[in-house]
Order: C-alpha cells, then structure tokens, then sequence
C-alpha cells in the first residue's frame, strides 16, 4: 500500500502562490491566444519532422515602401530564409531554402474555415529553392517544408506572425 503524499503547503501558503498568480496575470498576462497557438502546434505531433530554429529576424528598413521583415530558420538538413511584406490588406512571403532543390512548401495557418479545417497553401519550390505566396491574410503561419522523395521528413518552422 502506498503512502499518503505528504502535504507541502498550508493554507497560508496556498493564499500566497494564488495572491501571486494574480498579480502575474494582471502583470504579465498570458497572450489570448495562447491556448489556439498551443493547440496548432500540436497538430503535427503525426509528422516524421525536423523543427528548424529561428536564427534571425530583421525588421523593415527605413527606405521601404511597404513593411517587411527577414526571418531566418535553420536546422540540421536545411537553412530557409522568409521575406514577409505587407500587401493589399494580408501579406506576400518570399522564401528560400538551402540546399536549392524541388520541395513542396505548406504554409499552415491558424485560420480555419467554415467547414473549421485548417487553413494551409501550399507551392512548390523551383530548383534555386525560391518560393512564394503571394496573398495571405495576416494571423500566426508556420512553414512546413515536405521532402519525401529524400528523407520522408518534413521541416517545419517555429510559427511566425504574418
């Protein structure tokens, strides 16, 4: 028979951990969409993937006409880099990946539609490794790069705000 675990705190304890907790959350408060996020990212869990990691991210230039940021990933089997532009009310994202050769290219989103399945696109990669998407709604997107002629696994990239 086990023992009974042994109780670490007592009521004056507990009152504090919940004071605390408040205040964190008035402070420094989860973000709304924490939760959706979180639930998104999970949904590859069904994947053979490799998650590459952000190196850089590099905010709009002062000679630009529109807004855009560079955002670097990588990983062991590959470096991508995503130029995210503003454009007519969503965003344009131009993307390469190294080594250059054909991948099909999904942009998941957190969107979903009225049938509430996820919202992706997805492209082809041409032999320099360039891709693009050129009208996507602003919200979060993650890249996922699908290479099953080679290695069956996909990359997939940390989710950004488009």
């Amino acid at each position: 028979m086990m023992a009974a675990p042994e109780k670490r705190f007592n009521a004056l304890d507990e009152a504090m951990l919940d004071q605390l907790r408040r205040v964190w959350s008035l402070l420094d408060p989860p973000p709304a969409d924490l939760d959706p996020r979180v639930a998104f990212v999970v949904e590859l869990a069904d994947l053979d993937i490799e998650v590459a990691h952000l190196e850089t991210l590099v905010g709009s230039s002062a000679r630009a006409t529109g807004q855009t940021r560079t955002v670097a990933f990588n990983c062991p089997s590959l470096s991508l880099m995503v130029s995210v532009t503003e454009a007519d009310g969503g965003v344009r994202l131009d993307g390469w990946h190294a080594p250059a050769r054909r991948l099909r290219v999904e942009l998941r989103t957190a969107q979903r539609d009225r049938g509430e399945r996820r919202v992706s696109y997805a492209v082809e990669s041409d032999e320099s490794g360039r891709f693009a998407f050129a009208d996507v709604p602003h919200g979060v997107g993650q890249l996922v790069l699908h290479d099953a002629a080679d290695t069956g696994r996909s990359v997939v990239s940390p989710s950004i705000r488009l």
